[in-house]
Order: structure tokens, then sequence, then C-alpha cells
């Protein structure tokens, strides 16, 4: 599969406390991965046996994220789970307040007990997943907004939500690839999703997701706005 921009879902506003980084560097060696596999799933965890209560929610999840979107994921999925936050950190050099990123088919995530005891597993998985899908069909060059956008759409998670001040989908793009802070990166998401959602509306959902498989058309974005 192509390499993908990495993809990453947010936490909740909880965790903008500073976390105290360990030292020195707390990357898993190679040799402390182990493996255990399921029917579309490789869980990749330095405990398997601990994390592996996560294969069936993913598969339950995985099978209504393709039920939404009418498309099948790859023929299996790749679940990172990193012992702490920061090994995640270390490994995949994002921010602790990011639970999540999905390259491919592969999605990196922070400790499930982490993510569970603050009731955010589901959907992480759920966004994460759901990345996996629209990945596997996007062509090559699809900017980034538009990938997110389709994400959050499919989930709902920023429906109802004011956009605020409208951003061009250029801003939204930048924001995304580098954000400055939590705060940052949800308003881009706000507008990524805002966006496609007026393209939807607009000019109808087959021609919206036929447009991620055959690329966009160079004034997509201003006529949705």
């Amino acid at each position: 599969m192509r390499s993908r921009g990495l993809i990453t879902t947010l936490l909740g506003s909880a965790l903008l406390v500073p976390t105290p980084r360990a030292a020195p560097s707390q990357r898993v060696t190679s040799s402390e991965w182990q493996q255990r596999f399921s029917d579309r799933f490789e869980l990749d965890s330095t405990t398997p046996d601990q994390d592996a209560f996560v294969l069936p929610i993913a598969a339950r999840i995985l099978k209504q994220d393709e039920e939404t979107a009418g498309w099948s994921a790859p023929s299996r999925v790749r679940l990172q789970v990193f012992p702490t936050l920061d090994a995640f950190r270390d490994t995949t050099g994002q921010p602790g307040w990011v639970a999540a990123m999905t390259q491919g088919s592969t999605i990196r995530l922070q400790p499930l007990a982490q993510l569970r005891a603050r009731s955010i597993l589901e959907s992480t998985l759920r966004h994460e997943l759901f990345h996996v899908l629209v990945e596997s069909k996007a062509a090559k060059g699809t900017p980034l907004w538009f990938r997110e956008g389709l994400v959050l759409y499919f989930t709902g998670e920023e429906s109802g939500k004011s956009p605020g001040e409208p951003l061009a989908a250029a801003n939204i793009e930048a924001i995304l690839k580098r954000p400055r802070n939590h705060e940052d990166m949800d308003r881009a998401y706000i507008a990524a999703y805002a966006l496609v959602a007026r393209l939807i509306e607009k000019n109808g959902r087959d021609k919206v997701l036929d447009w991620l498989a055959h690329g966009l058309p160079a004034n997509a974005a201003e006529s949705g706005l």
C-alpha cells in the first residue's frame, strides 16, 4: 500500500494538562513486540494477552464502519498498542493530546487502559478505522482536509458544532499538517467536517465519494464554501 500522511485522533480536553516526560527515550525495541492475530486484525503489543480484549471490539466496530462507508478495509488491519504514553510519543513523534494515529492500514494507539479509563477507546477505534477505509480508497494526492473531513462526516463526531469563522481549505490543510496545539487541531477538524458536509449536501454523497477515489475537481473546495 502507498505510504500515506499521518492521521491522528485527539484526546479530550481533560488530557491537556502536561504530562511529565520520562528519560531516557521510551522507544520499544523490536524484540519486545509480540503478535496476536484474528481474522481481520494483527495486534502488536508488549503485553498481548492483556491487550487482546481489543480484537473483538475492533472487529465489531470495523464491520459497522464498513457498512457505513459502503466498502471493505484491507484484508488485515494492524493495531500497534504502546505500553506507555512516553513510548507512544517517542516513537510516533505525536504530542500527548493525540490518542492514536493511522498510516495506511496500521493504527498506533496510546495504552488501551488509559483510553478505556477515559471512555474514548471505542470512539478512537471508530475514527481510526474509518481512516483505514478512507486511506485505502483515496487517490494519490488527495488533500488531508478532504480525507479528515470524510472521516468526521462518517463518525458524526463534529456534527452540530459551530465552525466559527470559516477557514479556507488551504488553511485547514496547513493546520492539520502542523497543529500548534489541541485547540488549533480541533478548530481544523470542525472546519474540515463543515466543508465536506457542504460538498455532500451540494453534490450528493456518491459523487463526493467518487472524488475520493478519482481526485477532487479543481474548484471543489471553493464550491463548498
